[in-house]
């Protein structure tokens, strides 16, 4: 009986540390998904911006090339960092109408079609990245 009371405690004060770790471990991964769907949800808005301003600016070459050279950074620099196929697909097809384009073989149509089906799986990719880290 002397020997099981500090057992006990032992015992108990083991698993608490335990159930604390686990709870801060549990808190850290939500922590980054959160600020991993942040940093989605501003790159899909620089995305979208320039998009739209590339589509609206199609007929004005010097302004069209200048958008473009900014969409090339977006296109290279942040999104590669967010894995999505869907996006990925729609990003591929928007970047060759962009660079038809800019050396004056593309549609503008082509170009709008291709703009909004790349916002429209953009929106998808962030929903279904809310979801997945709600789940956990």
């Amino acid at each position: 009986m002397k020997i099981a009371a500090p057992l006990l405690t032992a015992a108990g004060l083991i698993f608490s540390v335990w159930q604390y770790q686990h709870q801060q471990a549990y808190n850290d991964a939500q922590e980054f998904r959160r600020k991993t769907w942040e940093k989605r949800l501003e790159a899909y808005t620089e995305l979208g911006n320039l998009a739209a301003q590339l589509v609206t600016a199609a007929a004005q070459p010097q302004r069209f090339d200048s958008l473009g050279s900014r969409f090339e950074q977006v296109y290279w620099g942040k999104l590669p960092l967010f894995d999505d196929r869907g996006v990925e697909q729609k990003l591929k097809a928007f970047h060759d109408e962009v660079q038809d384009t800019r050396h004056r073989e593309g549609e503008l149509n082509a170009l709008k079609a291709k703009g909004y089906a790349l916002m429209k799986e953009c929106q998808k990719s962030l929903h279904r990245s809310w979801y997945e880290a709600a789940a956990y």
